[in-house]
């Protein structure tokens, strides 16, 4: 996943919890400020960014070790094939 791609699934996500978020801050803490909400906006969008990053790098870190662990697999049964062939 590229850049733009981690901007374009963070964004999603921003788009799907922002309108709530407002709709909380306008009815249940009573804040109609526009400069207020701007700035509530831009942090968190930032958070979901960073949430975007975090889960991209764990989702990396597990493909790698599952690559790793399936090359161990196969290289452990190439050599337990090789050995029967010796002993056969």
């Amino acid at each position: 996943m590229g850049k733009f791609s981690i901007v374009i699934v963070s964004l999603l996500f921003w788009f799907l919890d922002y309108p709530i978020s407002v709709g909380i801050l306008r009815g249940v803490y009573g804040v109609d400020s526009t400069p207020q909400l701007l700035l509530f906006g831009v942090i968190d969008y930032l958070v979901e960014a960073i949430a975007t990053l975090i889960m991209y790098g764990v989702a990396r870190t597990v493909k790698l070790h599952l690559l790793r662990r399936v090359n161990v697999d196969a290289k452990f049964q190439g050599l337990t094939r090789n050995k029967e062939r010796q002993i056969g």
